[in-house]
């Protein structure tokens, strides 16, 4: 029965980053992710430069900068396909990132420090409490049910997360008075790796676009 004293359910950007922070200060920490790869569609792959400037504060900008990625030199905005205005954003601008691959960089970041373990395709189902206070979770693989003991329990398993729900805590959530509809074409090979970010503006909706 493994035991760390934090247990983070769910690989995505925040619990991987968060692994990977607590490896790096020496502190035994069990990364749990349900999937058994990070080989799937993820709905958002643009990071801001805040989001660059988070790599920066955790000192894996060279290895972030070495993921497959899009530079924006510009931003171009349109008004009922009329381009209004072209601003040059010289390095500065978001970037359009493999998710995938920036997963496995921080699982790969973490695993340089022997506090790190990772459980990969190990679902779990349930939460193990001593009283009120909950010390672990019951996980589901391949390989048969499992048991992981922490002093912390961190969920960051999504919007439908398992860990919440089974701690019974309430989700708040916000309403919002837009629809994202999300999708991915094949960008052909002659272009390049660079190129502007498009923001189309028409009656009632918003598109933006890399070409």
């Amino acid at each position: 029965m493994p035991t760390s004293r934090v247990a983070v359910v769910g690989a995505g950007p925040a619990g991987g980053a968060l692994a990977y922070l607590l490896a790096r200060r020496g502190i035994d920490v069990t990364l749990i992710e349900r999937q058994s790869d990070f080989a799937r569609a993820f709905r958002g792959e643009g990071l801001t430069p805040g989001g660059i400037d988070v790599f920066d504060q955790m000192g894996l900008r060279a290895a972030f900068d070495r993921l497959p990625h899009v530079v924006f030199d510009a931003l171009e905005l349109y008004r009922n396909r009329r381009l209004l205005v072209r601003m040059a954003l010289d390095g500065f601008g978001p970037r359009w990132v493999s998710q995938p691959a920036m997963l496995e960089m921080l699982v790969d970041e973490a695993s340089r420090f022997p506090s790190f373990r990772c459980l990969r395709g190990a679902r779990v189902d349930a939460l193990i409490r001593d009283g009120r206070r909950v010390t672990g979770v019951r996980c589901v693989s391949p390989d048969g049910p499992s048991e992981v003991m922490a002093d912390y329990v961190v969920a960051t398993d999504g919007r439908d997360s398992t860990v919440r729900q089974r701690a019974g805590l309430a989700l708040r959530e916000s309403p919002q008075r837009f629809d994202v509809v999300w999708c991915k074409v094949p960008v052909p090979t002659e272009i390049g790796g660079r190129g502007p970010l498009r923001v189309f503006v028409g009656d009632c909706h918003t598109v933006l676009n890399r070409r």
